[in-house]
């Protein structure tokens, strides 16, 4: 565990000085402190990390603070540690309790049990709202046949242990220092307590805008912080957002890449072509993995009505899991939506090997306005995973059986 958590602390380290490498190159002013708007228009107030404070003013603003975990509500969630300390941990994590039903829940969940480590995921209500609930359900028992143990519509009632401390690091060491127990009640009410040496809070993050003083600057948020904006501008008019403070966008990393490339072209180089969020591939990395562009079945029928919608199904075998012993009884699943008035394909879902790279290239063409008739007139590449979303032939519509052989 030691060794993991080194090399991930060097792998970081290594990101943020080729970062502040990149900065100095193209001579860009970086100030370590925590930036606010004063409200004059155009000012920001600096306050460095010994409190001492300056303002600078710009033509425009851009905020890109990303979010923080949320912390739980129940009494000893100090105890709990968040995505931010499970690389910090001086001690491995052991029996764990991770609480939480989104990607980065479910991710851990996958790594902690392929280490080896016990794993109870509690979930108050589904797992992974707003992806594909067949997909879902696929990975569910994929953790589950991994060793994961679920309790479903469960909450944390209260946790009991050793007290933490303010940094995250000592946090993330006293957390691990004394096992925990953990009263929860499920949808019934009933009560049931057990024993953890780690838990682990993944319940969502939250925008880091608190502090930033937008009310003052006349900044336009929702109920949850985020900022409200047209093409990442907000309702005034020199300041921007980009990332996952703003509201109503995906909350990914390369989507705040490309939005801020694309304000930054709109802003310096003439461009008037806003950023399309239309299509964004992304994979959920658990064991099995997910990757997934467009439309969910579910959201498909409620937005294109079910007699428009038919989707396209393949349960089968990859060739390098029927050739090893621990993964020759799994299964890839492939789904492929289509609005049937025109032919396009709204929606693709894929579960196995190499998610994130299967699905990238056909985020293209979707983009491109992809039908389902050119997709199965693609030759594809034997034997690999993706040549099965060529040749899906099997409709929801005809009931006939989806599960096939080896690729």
């Amino acid at each position: 565990w030691s060794k993991l958590v080194g090399n991930v602390q060097d792998h970081i380290a290594g990101l943020n000085f080729g970062y502040k490498g990149e900065l100095r190159d193209y001579s860009i002013t970086y100030r370590n402190a925590l930036a606010s708007l004063t409200g004059t228009p155009h000012e920001v107030s600096l306050r460095d990390k010994q409190g001492k404070t300056s303002t600078v003013t710009a033509k425009r603003i851009v905020v890109a603070v990303g979010g923080r975990p949320r912390a739980l509500s129940c009494p000893g969630a100090e105890l709990a540690i968040s995505s931010d300390d499970v690389f910090q941990l001086s001690n491995a994590p052991g029996n764990t309790l991770i609480i939480g039903g989104g990607y980065i829940a479910l991710e851990t969940a996958g790594f902690l049990a392929g280490l080896g480590f016990k794993v109870t995921l509690m979930v108050r209500s589904i797992l992974l709202r707003g992806f594909d609930r067949e997909c879902v359900v696929l990975i569910e028992k994929d953790l589950v046949r991994r060793g994961v143990t679920i309790l479903p519509h469960c909450t944390p009632a209260k946790i009991e242990g050793a007290a933490s401390s303010s940094s995250s690091a000592a946090a993330a060491a006293s957390a691990t220092s004394g096992r925990k127990s953990v009263t929860w009640t499920d949808e019934d009410g009933k009560e049931a307590t057990a024993d953890f040496d780690t838990v682990f809070c993944a319940i969502g993050r939250d925008a880091d805008t608190s502090s930033l003083g937008l009310a003052d600057a006349g900044v336009t948020t929702n109920r949850s912080g985020k900022i409200v904006c047209k093409e990442e501008q907000s309702n005034v008019p020199h300041v921007f957002a980009i990332g996952d403070v703003v509201a109503g966008k995906p909350e990914l990393t390369p989507v705040a890449i490309q939005a801020g490339r694309s304000l930054a072209r709109r802003l310096f180089a003439g461009s008037t072509v806003g950023f399309d969020y239309r299509c964004v591939a992304t994979t959920v990395f658990t064991p099995l993995e997910y990757g997934t562009i467009g439309l969910s079945e579910e959201a498909a029928e409620e937005q294109l009505g079910a007699e428009n919608v038919d989707a396209f199904l393949s349960k089968y075998k990859p060739l390098e899991w029927t050739l090893n012993y621990y993964r020759h009884e799994e299964s890839a699943f492939a789904k492929v939506i289509v609005d049937l008035r025109d032919d396009r394909v709204v929606g693709i879902h894929y579960l196995g090997p190499n998610a994130g790279e299967v699905t990238q290239g056909f985020a293209a063409a979707m983009r491109m306005g992809l039908t389902f008739t050119a997709l199965r007139d693609t030759v594809g590449i034997h034997p690999t995973v993706a040549e099965e979303l060529t040749s899906l032939e099997v409709s929801r519509s005809s009931g006939a059986p989806i599960e096939k052989g080896s690729c």
